[in-house]
């Protein structure tokens, strides 16, 4: 897994990062809808749904990006622009702030495919939106993009060292609290560090 984990870094970060440097930022667009259609496939996936659901919310996905995508284009609705933008960063702020830890916390086993498939939406798409945005400002996406990465490295060898109590046990049986406070540690490190050289 780690052996995996480093020739990915080597073959894709060097052309991630030519991506975010020169890329204009309706190709970064486009090009970001890749990984998310196919987060919205797996996401159906663990979601359980049937093919037909898989392929819907991989349209319906890329439909919103695209039509994220035509309205910035365009430069002739900006107020429409930014709000649509406020409206799906608030609504992904409340999810995770609110709706995902009392979900943890009650152990609820979401079956209801509808429900699911919306919340793969709000994971998906405001999360596409801001990796979009931040290009316009490289260097910040990186910052954020390590996050990211030192957050799941870091939970990977602490929950693999230290893993006994599990997470999410019915999302990623791998998951554990100890990765988390690994996660949790290695950031704060990260946040420090970044805000002496920053």
């Amino acid at each position: 897994m780690l052996k995996q984990r480093l020739l990915t870094v080597a073959v894709v970060l060097p052309l991630l990062l030519a991506c975010i440097f020169l890329l204009p930022n309706p190709g970064w667009a486009l090009l970001m809808t890749v990984p998310t259609a196919l987060g919205a496939l797996e996401w159906s996936k663990l979601a359980g749904h049937g093919r037909a659901a898989r392929s819907l919310s991989v349209v319906v996905l890329l439909a919103s990006c695209l039509m994220l995508i035509a309205v910035s284009a365009s430069q002739r609705f900006p107020a429409l622009e930014a709000n649509l933008a406020m409206a799906l960063f608030v609504l992904a702020l409340l999810f995770w702030a609110i709706a995902v830890p009392v979900w943890l916390y009650s152990k609820w086993r979401v079956t209801h495919p509808l429900l699911l498939a919306v919340a793969g939406w709000i994971v998906l798409v405001p999360a596409w939106l801001a990796a979009v945005r931040m290009q316009q400002s490289p260097w910040l996406l990186l910052v954020v993009l390590g996050v990211v990465w030192i957050a799941d490295t870091a939970a990977y060898f602490a929950g693999h060292r230290f893993g006994r109590n599990k997470l999410a046990p019915q999302i990623s049986p791998g998951k554990t609290w100890e990765g988390v406070i690994g996660a949790y540690i290695a950031v704060i490190c990260y946040a420090l560090a970044a805000s002496v050289i920053v």
